[in-house]
């Protein structure tokens, strides 16, 4: 037989693996089943800490961010829904403020009070870089969220109101309203306060006097920019004066007299009759059905027939009705969650046009009381909207509050219930969308609105006026007409978005909107900025970043894009996105991870060898080649041609090398000249006779000939790795070199300009000096060999030779160990990302252990969820490199501070200390990529370019940050997905 936990993920949970004992123990006294197998695993599902979640992914199948997200908001809504139906009772008037106060008291009293459920922290599972430590109180409240909204969807819900029971009763003991306004109705009951204003001023500087007035006469003046600044003032004033008492907390309320239903309006009445007929309810159900189709226009025009049925708008049932049914709709996606667990989900509230369509649909509207005034403008959708949220929360009160409306719904409602509760997280709506476009493109974006027609049938057009504070340029978008703000908000954004899609891939369109133009020049600077989002963009396909690894494609938009950016060329705008094509060449082409992989192989070889009779033939042949593969990538050489290349052949292998027909005009650059030198030269390793000839012309293909070796395919694989224009393959007898060289385009512009060049890898300084190390690591195997193996002429000179051997020995392998303390290749298993907050909690633990006794330690906060684009391994790396610096600055003591923070695309880790700081000289030699002079006593000046070259693997950035004081670094890290509003 099925259970409610046949459809939850296995986590091989158990009290052991998860020590859930604590939590365990505090749902039994709420009721739960403690002692189903089937709720311990599903409960081990719901404390799990992100940190641990995002370390043990493969241990935790099925288990996913987005079922963990969904039942945080679950249980969050449940909270919401208690405390609206509790404060219902007792708040005062018909005005909803009050009631949202003691709503929103409750989200801002969990954190502090679920910090003290010491079950919550106790039982919850969490990375190894927070073990021990205690953890945050607004990721404690979450957790808290995340049980209760187990037990909502596992239909616990007696538990779930239990559980909840302690932090309500705090709540409503400790709330505080802290607007006056808000503060002053609570306290005036008995002589209600009434408002009224004066505009004062210029229109440029406009202020606005409240005077605020009971039915005794008592009254206070208040001044404020707008008109609700200026009745809070005059309100505090009013309450300080004349209820001092209520200053600080809410006065006990008395319980509202019994309503009435209203009788005498005929349609009214016969559509509380239907809803009482459909649901089921008892004739005590009609008065409050009754409210909840009562408009406050209506109650304003009919004061008196009000007041005598003890009757009130139907704004607080509204209120009550939108947590009702929110609840309803995260439920739904809560179990449909659990049964198809999405990597993320992103829950967004029903907006009112879904409760509108529901309302319309079950024609409720037609019952509704409205003033005069009211009936001639109509029912707009944020009316139509609260009489159906007012409606169901009359019938879920009447109904004695079920778990969940669900079960009550009767059948021929159905369709309603799909449009209130579709079980599928909607998706956003169009504002919202361009809202979060705008942020990514860091423009403003501000709506204008104009107004046509009699005010009861009005259309309204709204203008969107997008402006980039960054080129002090702004465009104007026009929608079409629609019958409320909402609607024609959603329209004109609607309509941006469509303009903005049609430039979002693709070559741009010489006739396209002014906002395609705008856009293209927005992306532009800020691609040539300090901080530019190169990852992020590249994997949402913007500004042509995507097409970098398709060269003909790439140009050929980026001609199109001159079109419209050739008035903003610069020499800077020009380097700015040379470097950004080129970090998304980085991120885009992994092929230099064969050689680094290669590096540290032979690096874990040579020091394995225990003797210099280790340094083999091969040994060194891998260094040599290794020394040749960096050099390369290092080089600062001009281009030269292929004849000239041919000619150099000629020269120097004199009749070794056979050159078979004609040479075309092609010219090279200096890596593409390297690996056809390569290709000749692995031919003519084994001293024998070799041929090469042009195959090809466009692309340039040679073919050379001669022995081969069983490794070739592996050398080929690394020399493929140098350049992003050629390829090297064996082929039956010999290798063959592909060389796919693009022609300049004629009369670049700016974006033409920096898309060649960055087809074209830069010389890397890091990989330069990498090559300097190997050569003095070839060198001293030489010499260890020649040592080793030379004939003595007496036994103390053997011996001296031996002892001269086992010295070069060490000292390659010193230098070895030095480069394998620089060197990372992405850790595939770890999945090439890190959660930076745990991680940076485990990392200073560690490093407190290894600082010096002279040497403090400020520890980064961890509180925020985020994962950056890096492996563990290489952040280690980085960080161990720029701690060390630190160290070795401050010989007389200091402290090392660090500190990150993220925005929704980049994390920036801080990395300072109290040292001397660094020379003029260090900082020129990183921003113009030369060689940085050490020191350090033996020290190879290779740590902060491997820093650099670490990060920009992975479209980071390495910044000096000036500081008054020691040295300050800023390591700036992409993040694998938009920062969460958490705190897990």
């Amino acid at each position: 037989m099925s259970t409610p936990y046949d459809r939850w993920p296995g986590t091989g949970a158990s009290r052991r693996r998860f020590p859930i004992d604590p939590a365990l123990e505090a749902l039994r006294q709420c009721g739960a089943p403690v002692g189903d197998s089937g709720f311990v695993n599903a409960l081990g599902v719901a404390m799990i800490h992100l940190s641990y979640f995002y370390e043990n992914t493969r241990q935790l199948p099925g288990v996913t961010r987005g079922l963990l997200d969904a039942l945080t908001r679950l249980g969050g809504t449940f909270l919401q829904r208690h405390a609206a139906v509790e404060g219902l009772a007792w708040v005062p008037g018909d005005k909803p403020g009050p009631l949202s106060t003691e709503i929103g008291h409750i989200a801002s009293t969990l954190p502090a009070w679920a910090a003290r459920q010491s079950w919550i922290a106790e039982s919850t599972a969490v990375g190894h870089g927070l073990v021990g430590e205690p953890l945050p109180n607004r990721v404690v409240a979450d957790l808290f969220r995340r049980v209760v909204g187990l037990l909502c969807v596992l239909d616990l819900y007696d538990s779930a109101t239990r559980l909840a029971g302690g932090l309500l009763s705090h709540a409503r003991r400790t709330a505080v309203v802290h607007d006056p306004v808000t503060a002053l109705q609570a306290a005036a009951r008995a002589a209600p306060v009434t408002y009224a204003y004066v505009r004062e001023g210029p229109d440029h500087q406009a202020t606005y006097r409240a005077v605020a007035t009971d039915t005794r006469g008592r009254r206070t003046t208040g001044t404020g920019r707008t008109k609700k600044a200026a009745a809070q003032e005059t309100a505090r004033k009013f309450v300080q004066r004349y209820y001092p008492a209520a200053a600080a907390t809410v006065t006990a309320v008395r319980p509202a007299t019994q309503a009435r239903e209203l009788l005498g309006y005929r349609d009214h009445t016969w559509t509380v009759d239907r809803i009482q007929r459909a649901f089921g309810l008892p004739p005590a159900a009609r008065p409050l059905l009754s409210q909840a189709l009562i408009h406050s226009s209506w109650t304003y025009e009919h004061q008196s027939e009000t007041a005598r049925a003890g009757q009130r708008n139907n704004q607080l049932l509204g209120l009550v009705g939108s947590h009702v049914l929110e609840h309803e709709y995260s439920l739904a996606v809560a179990r449909r969650a659990v049964v198809e667990r999405p990597d993320t989900l992103l829950v967004v509230t029903l907006p009112n046009d879904a409760y509108e369509r529901a309302c319309r649909w079950a024609d409720l509207t037609s019952g509704l009381l409205l003033g005069a005034g009211q009936s001639v403008a109509g029912t707009s959708t944020e009316i139509t909207a609260n009489v159906f949220q007012a409606v169901m929360a009359a019938v879920y009160i009447s109904k004695r509050r079920p778990a969940t409306l669900h079960s009550e719904w009767p059948t021929a409602w159905r369709p309603a219930w799909q449009m209130i509760a579709p079980g599928r997280a909607r998706d956003l709506d169009d504002t919202t969308r361009l809202q979060r476009a705008a942020s990514g493109l860091r423009l403003d974006i501000a709506y204008e609105f104009k107004s046509s027609g009699p005010s009861h049938q009005a259309v309204f057009v709204a203008t969107a006026i997008l402006t980039s504070p960054l080129l002090g340029d702004s465009v104007a978008v026009t929608g079409e007409g629609a019958s409320g703000k909402t609607a024609a908000k959603h329209e004109v954004s609607r309509r941006v978005l469509d303009i903005l899609a049609s430039s979002a891939s693709g070559i741009p369109d010489d006739g396209g909107h002014a906002l395609n133009r705008l856009v293209l020049a927005q992306q532009a600077a800020i691609l040539a900025s300090n901080n530019p989002p190169v990852a992020a963009w590249a994997a949402s396909k913007q500004f042509g970043l995507d097409l970098i690894q398709s060269p003909e494609e790439l140009l050929e938009w980026a001609g199109r894009t001159d079109r419209h950016l050739r008035k903003r060329s610069s020499p800077q705008l020009v380097a700015g996105l040379t470097n950004a094509f080129r970090r998304a060449r980085y991120l885009a082409d992994t092929r230099e991870q064969a050689i680094d992989a290669e590096l540290l192989q032979t690096l874990d070889a040579i020091r394995a060898v225990t003797e210099p009779a280790g340094l083999d033939r091969t040994l060194t042949d891998r260094i040599v080649r290794l020394c040749q593969l960096f050099r390369c990538m290092g080089a600062d050489e001009p281009d030269t041609d292929l004849a000239h290349l041919v000619g150099e052949w000629t020269s120097f292998h004199r009749d070794r090398l056979a050159l078979a027909g004609p040479v075309p005009a092609v010219t090279l650059t200096a890596r593409e000249r390297a690996v056809l030198d390569a290709a000749a030269n692995i031919m003519l390793r084994s001293k024998a006779l070799a041929a090469a000839r042009v195959i090809g012309e466009r692309p340039l293909r040679m073919r050379f000939t001669g022995p081969t070796k069983p490794d070739l395919a592996h050398v080929c694989a690394l020399w493929s790795a140098v350049t992003w224009s050629g390829v090297m393959r064996p082929v039956p007898g010999g290798v063959e070199v592909e060389i796919a060289g693009q022609a300049p385009p004629l009369k670049p512009g700016p974006v033409s300009q920096a898309a060649f060049a960055a087809l074209h890898p830069s010389p890397d300084p890091f990989r330069r000096r990498v090559a300097d190390v190997l050569h003095d690591i070839k060198n001293h195997a030489s010499a260890s060999r020649q040592a080793s193996n030379a004939v003595a002429a007496t036994p103390a000179g053997h011996h001296e030779q031996q002892a001269d051997a086992y010295r070069h020995l060490e000292r390659m392998q010193r230098l070895a160990l030095s480069l394998t303390a620089v060197t990372s290749v992405p850790d595939a298993a770890a999945g090439g990302h890190v959660d930076l907050g745990p991680f940076l909690r485990q990392y200073a633990r560690d490093l407190l252990t290894r600082l010096p006794d002279r040497v403090g330690l400020d520890t980064p906060a961890t509180d925020t969820a985020a994962q950056a684009a890096i492996d563990e391994r290489s952040l280690g790396l980085i960080l161990d490199n720029l701690t060390a610096n630190a160290v070795e600055a401050m010989a007389s003591g200091g402290r090392i501070r660090m500190d990150w923070t993220v925005d929704e695309e980049t994390a920036i880790i801080e990395v300072a200390d109290d040292g001397p700081g660094i020379g003029a000289d260090v900082v020129a030699a990183l921003e113009s990529g030369a060689r940085i002079r050490t020191t350090k006593p033996g020290g190879s000046g290779i740590g902060l370019l491997s820093v650099e070259s670490l990060l920009q693997r992975v479209g980071g950035q390495l910044a000096w940050i000036p500081s008054p004081v020691g040295t300050k670094w800023h390591l700036r890290l992409p993040l694998t997905a938009p920062t969460e509003g958490t705190d897990e």
